[in-house]
């Protein structure tokens, strides 16, 4: 999870980390949370985010250098309405 607060959409003001390159060493990024959750539960937390605002939220893929495959990621999103 990126580490830069909730914006509003289309802020002038920075609205996520910056890589340096798309191979940054190691495949990091200073300032990001990295979980791996087998259930929701243990997911992270993405804190209060209000209608036109934004939070981002980067994936992480490690390739083995291996011959092309086909991939199926699931990211799930899950909140609540308070009135």
């Amino acid at each position: 999870m990126d580490s830069t607060a909730i914006s509003a959409v289309g802020s002038s003001s920075a609205q996520a980390l910056t890589a340096a390159s798309e191979t940054a060493p190691g495949g990091s990024v200073t300032g990001l949370s990295y979980s791996a959750p087998t259930s929701s539960g243990a997911g992270l937390s993405l804190g209060n985010i209000g209608p036109g605002q934004v939070r981002a939220v980067w994936v992480k893929r490690a390739a083995q250098n291996s011959t092309a495959v086909n991939e199926t990621v699931t990211l799930a999103v899950t909140g609540s309405t308070i009135a």
